[in-house]
């Protein structure tokens, strides 16, 4: 037989790891909404307005999925530990 060893402290750190990042991909309010008078042209403004836009909703896609990839190490660990449990109890 096999034994199978988890380190479940080590998968619930991943998790950590990977969630603490989701804050890095907030981007600060002056980067949303540049006005033209700060960069002198109506059109470079809505270029950066539509570029911002684009990188927000990008943004936004990214930290959504590294929320969801950084809940699954944390998640694996939970369930070997009921596993385990489950058949402590059994035998």
């Amino acid at each position: 037989m096999t034994d199978l060893r988890v380190d479940a402290p080590a998968l619930r750190g991943a998790s950590r790891s990977l969630l603490s990042a989701v804050s890095s991909l907030e981007l600060p309010s002056t980067m949303m909404a540049p006005s033209d008078d700060l960069v002198g042209s109506p059109d470079v403004e809505a270029a950066l307005r539509l570029g911002s836009r684009h990188h927000a909703l990008r943004a936004e896609l990214v930290a959504g999925t590294l929320g969801a990839v950084g809940s699954l190490p944390s998640s694996a660990a939970g369930v070997f530990t009921d596993a385990d449990a489950a058949m402590a109890r059994a035998f």
